[in-house]
């Protein structure tokens, strides 16, 4: 039983899967340099973690669970990490009865679109916003605080072109 080695194992498969959470959203995202560059990292962080955990592994099946501890551990720690940066965009749609809640989008200078929508029981508001993920948070609570029973609807977008997109 050699803890160095696995320390090894479980550190590398999680530097690995992070890097390969990381790596999925930075390519649906549509940068395919940056994407390649961490494919690269990727390979050499596999080729060491997979030939310390297959070497001798008949006599020490524990690299095994180590192994996988690190792969599932890595791809935590890679999620966390990118919702940290945020990278990417959104389009919000907020549906809301409140008139209120478009002055309050445009005294925080928000560029948004109004649609005006039919209701089961009155007209609504259908309000579209292109943001950056980095501000996703604070705009949710803005509309939460200025209307509580506001419907959010929040979809990743790949790409945004013209317009004023809020950053």
């Amino acid at each position: 039983m050699n803890i160095g080695i696995y320390l090894s194992i479980f550190c590398l498969k999680l530097l690995e899967n992070a890097i390969g959470t990381i790596r999925m959203i930075i390519a649906t995202n549509g940068n395919k340099f940056l994407s390649s560059i961490l494919q690269f990292l990727i390979g050499i962080v596999w080729v060491m973690s997979a030939s310390l955990a297959i070497t001798n592994i008949q006599n020490d099946p524990i690299k095994i669970l180590v192994f996988a501890l690190g792969s599932a551990i890595g791809s935590y720690v890679g999620c966390v990490v990118e919702n940290k940066l945020a990278i990417g965009d959104n389009v919000l749609f907020c549906i809301s009865k409140e008139e209120k809640l478009l002055d309050v989008l445009n005294e925080h200078e928000y560029s948004f679109t109004v649609l005006l929508g039919s209701g089961l029981k009155q007209n609504n508001y259908v309000i579209i916003i292109a943001i950056s993920r980095k501000i996703k948070k604070s705009l949710i609570t803005l509309i939460k605080k200025t209307d509580k029973n506001a419907m959010i609807i929040s979809e990743l977008s790949d790409s945004i072109y013209g317009g004023n997109k809020n950053l």
